[in-house]
Formats: structure tokens, sequence, C-alpha cells
């Protein structure tokens, strides 16, 4: 295709690019980026500025459309391509066209320092194609620009700083046994609590589950310092609860990345020791840590966002499987149902100031848990005797 483009006057080529840009399909779309981004780096084929100007409109599109609708981590692997290639073409039409279009570029970007320094964008190969788009932008328009610079650059090295935290967290996991990494894990999970640097618990989370791969992993010491991680929002019972959630949702993930690579023989007693640990000691904040769905403190007025917490994220991953193991708590979710209603029981289930709230969440988190459970119901789990044992509770919530 390209030598067959490459027979076209220059012209007529972009005629058909700017046609091509316009269509629906991305696929074709991003193939008429290719397409000129090819002939832009032909120092053979000049191209007259003006003509190439007037295809600078889509590709604003394309960065207003990453505006509108923020890339996350996630996204498409087409989309992302998508976007990349766009990127790099609208680089190379700058070293065209920015010193004569000064204002059009200086406008583009203030486009592009924006998805960087905002944080919307968290797709790291798109966030290097804005940054390395940014950069050219920058070197070309010169003394125009600068003062934009102090705007980029402290975002351009927190990002930088971070790669090269998480390149060096997968290596460490990689290459350290687990048999090593657990308790240094363990020991460094103990430091932050001390010293309240609660926020460097989710990244060393994420390292530890980076080194979890097989079921060999599951071992005594790790099952440990698990329950030791989970006893974070009982020891911090006055804590702000968007932070403990923060924390206890990267101990959950690193749990389920364990779960996921567990046999049912291997699955069975390390939840059953989870749902031990939750009944013993009488705190009652460990039940909220157990069962499923805690929502956000701060937002539980509009209910608007939920954190997922440990049977929840098992059930969702799971599936019907996580049926095999449910039945371990119908009958305490019953019970605390009941116990939890204020009109059975007018004095409360928590004690202090955050006792309505945490009731709340308690709620919430069965009844998500349960939820599970019944969506994924494709082997008659719910019985008589379930139904039974579940009915009245769950009425007399809906009648609370």
């Amino acid at each position: 295709m390209f030598q067959i483009n490459a027979l076209l006057p220059t012209d007529l080529f972009l005629m058909v690019i700017k046609d091509l840009l316009n269509s629906e399909a991305e696929v074709i779309r991003r193939k008429a980026m290719e397409l000129l981004g090819w002939r832009l780096q032909d120092p053979r084929r000049p191209v007259i500025q003006e003509t190439l100007f007037t295809l600078l409109g889509p590709f604003t599109s394309i960065l207003d459309s990453i505006v509108d609708d923020p890339g996350t981590s996630t996204m498409t692997q087409e989309r992302q391509l998508t976007l990349q290639t766009a990127l790099f073409t609208l680089k190379l039409m700058a070293r065209q066209l920015a010193t004569s279009y000064v204002a059009e570029f200086k406008q583009i970007l203030a486009k592009v320092v924006a998805l960087v320094t905002e944080g919307n964008v968290t797709n790291w190969a798109v966030l290097g194609s804005l940054a390395l788009c940014a950069g050219e932008l920058f070197a070309l328009l010169k003394s125009s620009v600068l003062s934009v610079l102090p705007q980029f650059v402290p975002t351009l090295i927190d990002l930088l700083k971070s790669q090269f935290n998480v390149d060096e967290g997968q290596k460490l996991s990689s290459e350290v046994p687990s048999r090593v990494l657990v308790p240094a894990a363990a020991s460094s999970f103990a430091k932050f609590v001390k010293k309240g640097n609660h926020s460097a618990i989710p990244p060393l989370m994420a390292v530890l589950s980076s080194s979890l791969v097989s079921s060999a992993d599951l071992t005594p010491e790790l099952s440990s310092f698990f329950l030791k991680a989970l006893q974070f929002r009982s020891d911090h019972s006055d804590l702000d609860l968007h932070e403990v959630s923060e924390v206890e949702s990267s101990v959950i993930a690193s749990i389920l990345t364990l779960s996921l690579k567990l046999s049912e023989a291997g699955f069975r007693p390390m939840y059953s020791k989870f749902f031990e640990w939750a009944h013993r000691g009488n705190q009652p904040e460990r039940l909220i840590t157990f069962y499923s769905q805690v929502i956000d403190a701060h937002l539980i007025a509009h209910y608007t966002h939920s954190l997922r917490r440990l049977s929840l994220k098992l059930g969702e991953a799971l599936k019907n499987l996580f049926n095999l193991f449910a039945g371990l708590f119908i009958e305490n979710a019953s019970e605390l149902l009941q116990l939890t209603n204020l009109n059975v029981e007018p004095g409360g289930y928590f004690q202090g100031d955050q006792a309505t709230t945490k009731t709340c969440l308690l709620v919430d988190s069965i009844l998500a848990s349960l939820h599970v459970v019944f969506l994924h119901d494709s082997h008659n789990f719910v019985n008589k005797e379930r139904f039974a044992c579940l009915m009245k509770p769950l009425v007399d919530q809906v009648g609370y």
C-alpha cells in the first residue's frame, strides 16, 4: 500500500487522506494517519504547508476526544494504537507547520499539556506519546511557550519517577523469591503502619501481588501476613474510612491475585481462615472487611462510589464457583442482618461516632455478597432451608 500511495501526486494524496480521516471506521482513520506519517518522513516528497494545515482538524478532534472520554489503564488495544498513531503523526505535522502557525500549535500544546498534567489519562503508552508530542512542540515553538514549562515539567518528572518505581517493583517481584519477599513485605507493612505512612502500603502490596505466580506461594507465612494486614481496619477504627479503604483494597487485591491461582482444595481452607478470623475477638470491624462491599464514607449520601471488599471481590472473580464456599457464611449473614436492623436492635451493632456509618457499610457488604451468590446460582445453592434462613431478615431490612 505504501508503494502505491507513493505514486500519487502530493495534492491528490492529501485529498485522499483528508477523506479517509473523516471515515467512521477507526481502523481506516488509523491507516490514513500511518500513510500521512509515512509521506511526511519522505524528504523527496515535500508537502505544501497550506494543504497540510487543512488536515489538522481531525487530529485536534482526537485530542478533544481524549478530554471527553479520558483514557484509562483498561482502554482497548485498538483505541490505544489509534491515539498513539495520531500523536506521532501530529508531531510530524508540527515539524512542518508549527513555526508558520504558532497560535494554532500553542493551542494544541495547551491541550496536550492539560492531558498530561490533569491526571485523567492513566494509560502509560498514551501518556508517553503525549509527553513526546509536548516535547516536540516545546522545541519547535521555543520562547513563545516558556510560560507553560513550569506547569508541564514537574508533572513529567513525577510521571517518570512513578514509572521508574513501577519498573523497579516489577523487577524486584520477578527476581526475589517469595520466601524472601513475604517477610520483607510484612516487616515493611508494620513499619509503614507504625509511622502512619499509609500511602506507601498500596505500592508495597502491588509488588507482593506481582510475585504471586502459583499455588506454591500460599505458605503459612503468607497467610499469617494477610490476616495481619486485614486487621488494619479494626486497629484503626477511628481513622478516616476512605484512608482505611485505600489500604484494605490493596491487601484484598493481593489476596485475589493468589486466590485465582488456587485449586478448590487450596482455596477452601484459606477462605475458612478468613471467616474464622472475622469472628474472633469481638471486633465487628473485621466483619466489614470479610464481607463484600464498602461504600466510601465520604460519598455514602449520594451512593456514587463503592470500594469492593474481600468476599465480593472473590465472588466476582470466581462467579458460580464461589457458591461452593458461600455456605460458610449464610447463617452468619442472616444473624448479622438482624443485629444491624435498628428496629430489632435499637442500641446498634457498632459503638462510637461512626457507628451508623459502619452499620451501613456492614449491611451493604452483606447484601452485596448475597447478590453475588444469587446472581451466579446455577446449581440450586439457594435451597428451601437457605431461603427460609435469609428471607425474614432481608424483608425486615427493607421494612426499616
